[in-house]
């Protein structure tokens, strides 16, 4: 590569030198009666070429004109035989190197061609996208003209709307102060009103307290004259009926009462039928006196242990027991161990009965079971 880097600067450098330098030196030398030119080896270096002096004894030395250009013309002729010998030299050395770079300079060219081709077309395409791009730009300029326009004619729209708004904001604003004032107005006066209610209903409340004791007393009373009413009936009932018990096998039990004690299991229902027309009540037992003579009296029959009573609940508050003459059970005669009364409900009626050979107490059973029966003489009949 350094060796034909070197042919190709030294065949260019002798071309140059061939055609933009002129002549380096002359040297004419005359030695007896003969003249000789003197060529001396031009410098191919980086050196400037050294420059032969003519020399002569003095201005009538000089030699004619004419002998003067046969020399030059001779000198020329060398110079060209040693340039063409120096050039054909230098080709023999690196013929090769001079046909490669003939090569490499044409591709070169060929190269520079077609970049220059692709530049072309690439100036051709740039000037299609400026052009383009112009045409895009006057596009977006008008759509933004538009898109201005547009944006200016909404915001006075809505500086319109807003000033609209404004306006009927504010008579809204004045609207709603003054409903706001009578509001409060209103509110004040409902105040005063419900602290005036408020006194009223204590007033009614105090009334209503006592109606309720007053309409107690009414209760208890109404309940009392309601049994000594009842009893009044029964008692004209009875003196009415006593003598359909004539005739009965009454026993005379420890609390000196009189009773017919059938063993026949009914219905508590059959048992105060069958019981009234014999003139008498079914049995109650008021008090633990009762109870007792009773039991005493039942626990003599074998295999005869549940006796109906007159109390039970029909047409009263489920629970609430009452005897046949109206009167309540005492809560301490119910069998609490049992958790007695326990029958009792919604949509059920339960009647009083006694067990032999239990504790003395009451129980309470569906009426519509059957058990025994205890009749009682009115003491209106003995």
């Amino acid at each position: 590569m350094h060796s034909t880097v070197r042919c190709v600067c030294f065949v260019a450098f002798l071309s140059s030198l061939a055609i933009n330098h002129t002549i380096s030196s002359l040297n004419v030398t005359e030695n007896d009666n003969d003249s000789t030119l003197e060529i001396d080896e031009i410098e191919t270096a980086n050196e400037e070429p050294e420059i032969t002096t003519i020399s002569s004894t003095g201005l009538a030395d000089l030699l004619p004109i004419k002998v003067l250009d046969e020399r030059l013309a001779v000198w020329m002729r060398n110079l060209e035989t040693s340039i063409v010998s120096k050039l054909q030299s230098t080709t023999s050395v690196c013929p090769q190197s001079v046909d490669q770079l003939s090569l490499k300079l044409n591709d070169v060219g060929r190269r520079l061609e077609e970049l220059m081709q692709r530049e072309e077309e690439r100036d051709w395409e740039l000037e299609l996208l400026k052009n383009a791009s112009r045409a895009e730009k006057i596009i977006l300029e008008n759509k933004l003209q538009t898109t201005e326009k547009r944006v200016d004619e909404k915001v006075k729209e809505l500086e319109v709307g807003a000033n609209q708004l404004k306006e009927k904001s504010e008579a809204e604003k004045q609207v709603l102060e003054k409903s706001l004032e009578e509001a409060d107005l209103k509110v004040k006066e409902a105040l005063q009103r419900n602290r005036y209610l408020e006194g009223q209903i204590k007033i009614k409340e105090q009334e209503r307290m006592h109606l309720e004791d007053t309409l107690g007393v009414c209760e208890s009373k109404k309940d009392a004259c309601q049994i000594e009413l009842r009893k009044t009936k029964m008692t004209r009932l009875a003196r009415e009926n006593c003598h359909k018990a004539r005739g009965t096998d009454l026993k005379i039990l420890t609390n000196d009462k009189r009773y017919f004690i059938r063993t026949k299991a009914t219905s508590w229902a059959e048992a105060k039928v069958f019981c009234e027309s014999r003139g008498m009540w079914m049995a109650s037992a008021k008090n633990k006196a009762d109870l007792a003579a009773l039991l005493q009296e039942t626990d003599q029959f074998e295999n005869f242990d549940r006796w109906w009573l007159s109390a039970s609940d029909i047409g009263q508050r489920p629970g609430e027991f009452r005897w046949i003459d109206g009167s309540p059970i005492d809560k301490n005669l119910w069998d609490k161990q049992s958790g007695e009364p326990d029958d009792h409900g919604e949509d059920k009626q339960t009647c009083v009965l006694i067990i032999s050979g239990e504790n003395k107490r009451l129980y309470d059973d569906p009426c519509t079971l059957e058990h025994n029966i205890i009749c009682e003489l009115p003491a209106e009949c003995y």
